[in-house]
């Protein structure tokens, strides 16, 4: 009787795995629809853009040290504003002294992450050394807080952005 049984069990089981993909109540529910390749020009197709307005993130870099001409030297507290896909320059100020320094700051909502470059000339060709935060929509509700540097820029300084400036992280 146990062969019988283990053989009636083996029959089964090979019986519904050749099942597989029918519609089966009670065993594996309905069959998964089947996707067709894209087209060419649907694939290329850039996602639409939200209809609202764009995001927006402001940020405040503080402490730490920047690269001003005469080298580096610890700079003042700075606030600005990014919104979805625009470039922004933000113009630091050294704590003593004249002068000043600028990086750019870029926020990427779709690639969910902050860059910033040092603004310097730069031969045709020339790559410049950025850095990356990445951040989600969640993260910047509620406000973030990174340690900051920017290659041949900024040195061991601190960062917060959040949606709102009342989620700002102190410094």
């Amino acid at each position: 009787m146990k062969g019988f049984f283990k053989i009636a069990v083996f029959s089964l089981v090979t019986g519904l795995s050749a099942c597989a993909g029918f519609d089966m109540p009670g065993f594996g529910g309905p069959q998964q629809p089947v996707y067709q390749p894209l087209s060419s020009s649907l694939a290329t197709m850039a996602a639409p853009r939200p209809s609202g307005p764009l995001e927006e993130v402001t940020c405040k870099i503080g402490k730490g040290q920047a690269k001003f001409g005469k080298g580096w030297q610890d700079f003042s507290t700075v606030s600005f504003r990014m919104v979805d896909g625009d470039r922004t320059n933000v113009t630091l100020m050294p704590l003593r002294g004249s002068g000043s320094a600028e990086i750019q700051a870029i926020f990427d909502h779709e690639g969910q992450k902050l860059v910033f470059c040092p603004l310097v000339d730069a031969a045709p060709g020339q790559q410049i050394p950025c850095a990356s935060i990445y951040t989600l929509d969640d993260d910047l509700d509620m406000g973030i807080k990174r340690t900051f540097d920017v290659p041949d820029a900024v040195a061991s300084g601190t960062i917060t952005c959040a949606h709102s400036v009342s989620r700002l992280v102190g410094m």
